[in-house]
């Protein structure tokens, strides 16, 4: 009998073992499956290629000024970079660094750079497929930032790619140690607009005549904003000018011009001078073709000098001159210049020139500026007696008010006598050198008409005295009076 209880209770404590296994083993299992079932969640989270830029804001506050968003004159700054990485980042909920690569650029539309305008590209870790893009735009603190003066820089820049066709470089004309300064100028001048303002750094540059060509990053302004920037290469066209008194025949044309060519070579090479070439006529009007050892081949521009002097038994001969670019206008007697006298006008916009203007005309607010310079075989000249100087009228200009200035180098100005006729305002000199046509300010009118209409000092001591008496006079009459009734 106690046998028997005694194998009941090992058989209950056996089962009682096996049902603790099972149950490990079911616990151990339900564990290894959430496990793994955590493990494929975070590997399914990592691996997706969802990422976009949906959540990217349309537009980006930046504390900074947009001169500040650039740097070399044409590359995005690294201070705006870490902005737009931190807002792709907090869009994405990413790691840049693991999960993807990022590129950010300006945006450019036909060689301009729009600055507040930027691209951003998300690539897979292999930078073969692109991810997302997004177009985004960058707001600064400039006070005068506007999109209208952004629209009319880029409407004034449409033919970007065509910038430099105007450009021309004599064969003895500008060095590469006055190659920034002359770019500049010849920018303005073909932009001829003062309001924008251009700077320019130069990369690299072959300048050996007749080979022009430069690389350099350019910034545009309005009002102290920056708006865009210009990357890239610019050409420049070789010049060779002929005087008027060289025979109108191809022959002696191409005889003068390789003179010029052949003294450019001896005075760089010396003795050691010995070079083929061949200078032909072109195809186009002024066009030559100069050919280098039969290899090197470049297209040079031949411009003839024009003496449109008149000569009639009643009137005395004249020289007239235009300058093509400013339309403004010379006339001389004959033999007050040389007959192969060349007119040559720069507006001036900016630069130390242009500043010497403004402080000299400080309270005058129109006015265009001018480099007005004659030369003869290409080198400056001055007058031998008076010669006439039109300029072309501005139509914000008003005729009745207007006046020419020559402004000294020491900033002094000298004032000419104008006269108008038709879009044409006219003044003689003697010298030539940096002049002004300029509206007289309102201010000045009113200053200057107020004075010649002031009474004279003695007049005016008059009437205060006069009134002095009279106030006096009535105060006796007073106290005489209350004296009376005393």
């Amino acid at each position: 009998m106690r046998i028997e209880l005694k194998m009941k209770g090992e058989n209950k404590m056996k089962t009682k073992n096996k049902l603790l296994v099972v149950l490990a083993i079911v616990v151990l299992a339900m564990f290894a499956f959430c496990a793994n079932t955590v493990i494929a969640t975070e590997e399914t989270v990592h691996t997706e290629t969802t990422v976009n830029l949906d959540k990217l804001p349309d537009t980006i506050e930046v504390k900074m000024l947009s001169t500040q968003a650039i740097e070399n004159a044409i590359n995005m700054s690294g201070d705006l970079i870490l902005v737009i990485e931190d807002a792709v980042k907090e869009a994405t909920r990413r790691d840049i660094d693991t999960d993807y690569n990022i590129n950010i650029q300006f945006n450019t539309v036909v060689g301009l750079t729009d600055i507040s305008t930027v691209d951003v590209k998300l690539y897979d870790k292999s930078y073969k497929e692109v991810i997302d893009e997004k177009m985004i735009t960058i707001g600064y603190t400039d006070a005068k930032w506007n999109k209208e003066d952004k629209d009319y820089i880029a409407k004034k820049f449409e033919g970007v790619e065509e910038l430099t066709d105007d450009i021309y470089v004599e064969i003895d004309g500008t060095g590469f140690d006055e190659l920034e300064d002359f770019l500049k100028t010849e920018f303005n001048r073909i932009i001829n607009d003062s309001s924008i303002g251009i700077a320019l750094e130069i990369t690299k540059a072959s300048w050996d005549w007749p080979e022009l060509y430069v690389r350099a990053n350019i910034e545009l302004r309005k009002n102290g904003v920056l708006y865009y920037t210009i990357g890239g290469v610019f050409f420049a066209n070789p010049l060779i000018k002929v005087p008027s008194d060289v025979e109108d025949t191809e022959e002696a044309i191409i005889k003068y011009c390789c003179s010029k060519i052949d003294a450019r070579y001896k005075r760089i090479y010396l003795d050691n001078y010995s070079i083929d070439y061949t200078f032909v006529k072109g195809e186009k009007e002024n066009e030559y073709i100069f050919t280098i050892e039969d290899s090197a081949k470049y297209t040079v521009t031949v411009k003839k000098a024009v003496n449109t002097s008149t000569n009639t038994n009643t009137t005395k001969p004249t020289i007239d001159l235009t300058d093509e670019t400013t339309n403004v206008k010379f006339n001389a007697s004959f033999g007050i210049v040389p007959s192969n006298t060349l007119l040559e006008v720069s507006e001036i916009k900016e630069g130390a020139i242009f500043e010497k203007v403004k402080s000299a005309l400080s309270q005058i607010t129109k006015f265009i500026a001018f480099d007005i310079t004659l030369k003869s075989d290409d080198e400056k000249i001055q007058p031998n007696g008076k010669v006439k100087i039109s300029i072309p009228i501005p139509n914000e200009f008003d005729k009745e008010n207007l006046v020419v200035y020559r402004i000294e180098d020491d900033g002094n100005k000298i004032e000419y006598a104008v006269t108008v006729e038709g879009e044409y305002a006219i003044f003689e000199t003697d010298h030539f050198s940096n002049y002004v046509l300029a509206e007289m300010a309102e201010e000045v009118l009113q200053v200057t008409k107020k004075l010649d209409e002031e009474p004279k000092t003695g007049e005016e001591n008059y009437v205060v005295l006069a009134s002095f008496i009279a106030v006096v006079s009535f105060a006796g009459m007073i106290v005489m009076r209350k004296q009376e009734n005393n």
